[in-house]
């Protein structure tokens, strides 16, 4: 008695894939007589969207993959409170909307601790971007490739003045606020605040200097 199954070379897709993967598997057993049959196994919501962990490539370097794909225990199906609703970075098209999973329960609790710690001085966090599966954060203009987004690691935050133009003076108050929390629950060595005519500004002077303007905040945190 023998078994045959029958085996594929997946298409390259370094952009992502527009749906779920399908197998077919064959299976021939001949005993005496040949009996042939074959089932297709499609993937489910989960495996699709870790899948693009495996497909989406560095656009300036196609052969350099994600560092790790997470398990499926790191993903969840919490919606954040409607305070801070931007923690699920959906775009309008359907390229995070059609997924039913994400990582973002604990990144809740991050933006909970940072905005009471903020909230002392009567404002609210205003955070901007959270999650973003694979396919997402390629598209977004300066994303860099191996970002905590899509790891639900990291969130972004900008906060207004009366006029809704970034409040440079609050941006460092969120900064400030974050630094006090506990060591554990504190954001991590690659946070930063964006400084106009500098750019990315790990170690920012708070209150900001005269001429001295953040835009906008970078929080990022380990998993536990």
């Amino acid at each position: 008695m023998t078994y045959t199954f029958s085996s594929l070379t997946l298409p390259a897709a370094t952009s992502g894939r527009g749906g779920p993967l399908s197998y077919q598997i064959i299976t021939s057993i001949v005993s005496g007589r040949e009996f042939n049959d074959k089932i297709i196994i499609t993937q489910d919501n989960l495996d699709g969207l870790r899948q693009e962990y495996l497909d989406v490539r560095n656009p300036q370097n196609i052969n350099e993959r994600l560092p790790s794909v997470p398990v499926g225990t790191d993903f969840d199906q919490v919606n954040p409170p409607a305070l801070f609703s931007r923690l699920l970075d959906f775009p309008n098209n359907d390229i995070d909307e059609r997924h039913k999973w994400w990582i973002v329960e604990d990144l809740i609790g991050h933006a909970q601790d940072v905005h009471n710690a903020y909230n002392n001085t009567g404002n609210n966090l205003r955070e901007t971007a959270g999650y973003r599966c694979p396919c997402r954060n390629r598209l977004i203009q300066g994303a860099v490739f191996t970002s905590r987004h899509q790891y639900g690691e990291a969130f972004d935050f900008r906060q207004l003045d009366a006029q809704h133009n970034s409040d440079s003076e609050e941006n460092c108050n969120v900064w400030v606020a974050a630094q006090t929390l506990p060591v554990g629950r504190r954001p991590r060595g690659d946070s930063y605040l964006y400084q106009v005519g500098v750019g990315i500004n790990r170690n920012p002077i708070c209150p900001p200097p005269t001429g001295v303007n953040y835009s906008r905040g970078h929080l990022a945190w380990p998993l536990p």
